[in-house]
């Protein structure tokens, strides 16, 4: 996380498929390491919007010797030459390929190229092999992108670049420790302020972007942020007062900050609308406006409202920090994310004026009859509306929910929204032993309702699929959702020899443990579970996990521990959690030394 003072606090990192491992869920420790650390990899790195990739991509290539930070956000097909991304590096780059010495390539935001992401992928992919072999063995390559849109990726292309050599990482949320650090920076106390942020928005203060928001507003006016949309309004606001320094001096002329924003939401609205980022002074000085030469269909009114203000009310806007110069007499949103932002808020007044309908703009949106899927670079604009609009979340979520979840808002579900969202699911997937369910897993906690509980009881039979029960055992977990002892318990005592079930066994063991306590006892019969019910031994560690030492002694965990010597090749790290602990005991110490290899992870 850095800014224009070159301020940089250190961010941490883990391999992506390991980041949601923690004990005793998955019997295995996840430590995260900086970027030091994967030193030897070409590294793709992931995580949601506003999460910092940007900024660490560009901090990591100023580290290096023949850094390139090549940004995606302008790609545009075939007429665009690659080369040009690299703005005032282009010519060091073609320089460097003349010579024989290493760099490294830092590919950012393959999610936001104006082609749609796969085109994006394979224009890119094509782009590096062209640079031909000799080339590439000297270049390590990384690239970011947003999880779920990598996830959606055919992959191979990629593969075959990195060879061998790289490895995909999640970019973690900022801890305690990085607030207070970046607080301090700012002059401001860090305690105090993470202990005045409400806790419906604490998750702000883990993504650099919206910390800065809060802390901005914190320095301002003191003042309790305590929703997505009260956040980013009191940023635009202030941005809209502010002079960007970039920019000639403001003229004299008077506008309004409801004028100035009215401004900025046509712009958003239309640029976005016409996947035309760049808005030029002289279309403005001639009221050449930009949705004259676009499909954007007047009649519907979409982009309706600046042409009530002069030009000159236009110019204003664009010398606050909302705007920055693209090139001579051009200009583009600063942060895409305000942009989206603003456009959302602007079609949100025309659905509730009624001056649009929602049906209009779900055609506008998902413009295939064939397919739920929608434009793919209108789907952070979906994900605001969806915030803003209650009517339209709903009827985005009876058509697709993995689109406003894929953008990790921070929405509160009403039990509506939850039910609207588990009904979508069990519809699609309710009757499959195994699908993709990656995009809902860390949301199933917002499910967790009253209102919800008679329909996940439904899934407890043999009409579904074993993957929705998995999941409804999750959201039961997350929620503390009681009145299923029955089904857990009958879940924990499936005895099918069947591995497929051993995660849903697995979800039945964390329920259990966390809403009935009192019955965690009953767990002791998976101990001596046989090899074809537990084949890698799951189910015998995080049961052993949740036993000792409150209902096993020492000497009963040490004569299962031994009793098979199988057990003790699975989850190396669980092993050394109990070495760990039991080590600090002299006594115990000699105690397992007796056993053999128990101390080789020490």
């Amino acid at each position: 996380m850095s800014n224009k003072e070159n301020f940089h606090i250190t961010r941490y990192f883990c391999e992506y498929d390991k980041k949601d491992n923690s004990l005793p869920d998955a019997g295995t420790v996840v430590w995260p390491r900086s970027w030091d650390y994967y030193a030897e990899y070409k590294i793709v790195l992931l995580g949601p919007p506003r999460q910092g990739k940007t900024s660490e991509f560009k901090y990591q290539c100023e580290q290096v010797k023949n850094g390139f930070f090549l940004p995606l956000r302008d790609f545009s097909g075939p007429r665009f030459i690659i080369e040009e991304a690299f703005g005032a590096d282009e010519k060091r780059w073609y320089n460097w390929l003349e010579s024989n010495e290493n760099s490294e390539l830092f590919i950012d935001s393959l999610d936001e190229g104006n082609l749609e992401i796969k085109k994006l992928s394979l224009e890119i992919t094509r782009w590096l092999k062209k640079l031909g072999t000799n080339v590439l063995n000297r270049l390590r390559i990384h690239l970011s992108c947003r999880e779920a849109d990598w996830l959606t990726l055919d992959k191979e292309a990629w593969t075959s670049l990195f060879s061998n050599e790289y490895i995909t990482l999640s970019l973690l949320n900022l801890d305690r420790t990085s607030i207070y650090k970046y607080c301090e920076h700012l002059k401001i106390n860090g305690h105090v302020f993470y202990t005045s942020v409400s806790p419906s928005a604490k998750s702000f203060t883990q993504r650099p972007q919206t910390l800065r928001m809060l802390l901005d507003n914190y320095k301002n006016d003191k003042q309790l942020i305590t929703n997505t949309k009260e956040l980013y309004e009191k940023s635009v606001e202030g941005q809209l007062q502010e002079n960007n320094k970039e920019h000639q001096q403001n003229t004299l002329l008077n506008t309004s900050i409801s004028d100035k924003h009215k401004i900025a939401e046509y712009y958003a609205v239309t640029t976005i609308l016409c996947n035309h980022e760049v808005i030029a002074i002289h279309d403005i000085d001639s009221k050449n406006n930009i949705d004259s030469k676009n499909n954007i269909d007047s009649k519907n009114n979409i982009s309706a409202g600046a042409n009530n203000f002069s030009i000159e009310a236009e110019k204003n806007v664009f010398k606050t920090p909302i705007f920055k110069p693209f090139a001579d007499g051009q200009y583009r949103f600063n942060q895409p994310d305000i942009a989206n932002y603003l456009a959302a808020y602007h079609l949100d007044t025309l659905l509730k004026s009624h001056t649009v309908k929602i049906e209009i703009l779900l055609h506008l949106f998902f413009p295939s009859t064939d397919t739920n899927e929608p434009v793919s670079k209108l789907r952070e604009l979906i994900a605001w509306l969806c915030n803003l609009n209650t009517k339209f979340r709903h009827a985005i979520f009876s058509k697709n929910p993995r689109i406003i979840l894929h953008e990790y808002y921070d929405i509160p579900f009403t039990d509506e929204d939850s039910l609207i969202i588990w009904q979508w699911v069990v519809e699609h997937y309710g009757k499959l032993d195994w699908f993709d369910d990656k995009w809902l897993r860390p949301y199933c906690g917002k499910l967790a309702c009253e209102a919800i509980i008679p329909e996940l009881k439904k899934v407890f039979t043999k009409q579904f699929g074993i993957r929705i029960s998995e999941l409804a055992l999750i959201i039961i977990k997350k929620g503390k959702l009681e009145g299923f002892l029955t089904e857990i318990t009958e879940v924990i005592n499936d005895g099918q020899p069947n591995e497929t079930h051993v995660p849903l066994r697995l979800e039945a063991i964390h329920a259990l443990v966390k809403i009935y306590p009192e019955q965690t006892p009953t767990l002791k019969k998976l101990l001596t579970l046989p090899t074809e019910q537990d084949p890698d031994n799951s189910l015998f560690w995080v049961t052993i996990d949740y036993l000792w030492p409150n209902y096993i002694s020492f000497y009963t965990l040490i004569n299962y521990l031994t009793s098979d010597n199988n057990k003790t090749e699975h989850h190396e790290m669980f092993i050394y959690k109990y070495c760990s602990i039991l080590l600090k005991v002299n006594w115990m110490k000699t105690k397992l030394i007796r056993y053999g290899n128990m101390l080789k992870h020490q």
